[in-house]
């Protein structure tokens, strides 16, 4: 049956396995978050489509819209590039106040939009890695480098004074806490399959 299926669809993730990047473990933003905060991240962790964190961010209503985004662009005949970004800084002060009340909200519950809480602004890259009359498989891409400034911007704002401050010493984390906060480059990179 799966043969046979994979033949018709060939879009399918488990028609690929080979393209599958793997990796990063079970633990979900939430716990990534707080071992960040404490210190006990390594400096970089790719983040698979096996991953609790890809998992989470799949799940999103962001990554809902960028599924959409990629289609729309399908149609005009691009096959990859960057996204839409996601970005609370260009949101009014009453957006970010909103948006951050929201964001505390996931955190907490664990919901569906916990993977933008805790990434915050972010920029996706995609590539369709195969189509037919049936729909799209691509693989989207997100680079973001968890770091204390984002975190800060409830109390520093954006690209003000106090926020290029915090921002100086984002990579080394607050070495009275034992580098709590020390930077955490991630890659989380997933395939999807999106229908017509």
């Amino acid at each position: 049956m799966e043969k046979r299926t994979c033949a018709a669809v060939q879009i399918l993730v488990s028609c690929n396995p080979q393209d599958a990047v793997l990796g990063g473990g079970n633990a979900d933003l939430r716990k990534i978050g707080f071992l960040w905060a404490t210190g006990d991240l390594d400096g970089a962790t790719t983040y698979g489509e096996d991953s609790e964190v890809a998992k989470q961010v799949m799940g999103s209503d962001v990554t809902a819209a960028q599924r959409k985004e990629i289609m729309r662009r399908w149609s005009k005949g691009q096959t990859e590039g960057t996204l839409e970004p996601y970005s609370i800084g260009s949101k009014s002060a009453r957006g970010k106040a909103k948006q951050f009340l929201s964001d505390q909200w996931s955190i907490l519950t664990g919901d569906t939009n916990a993977s933008t809480a805790v990434l915050g602004s972010y920029t996706a890259k995609y590539k369709i890695l195969r189509a037919n009359s049936y729909g799209v498989q691509a693989r989207i891409t997100i680079n973001n480098n968890m770091t204390i400034s984002p975190f800060a911007h409830i109390a520093t704002g954006y690209g003000t004074a106090a926020d290029h401050a915090v921002q100086r010493y984002d990579n080394d984390g607050i070495v009275t806490l034992g580098h709590a906060g020390t930077s955490h480059y991630m890659t989380i990179t997933f395939r999807t399959v999106i229908v017509n």
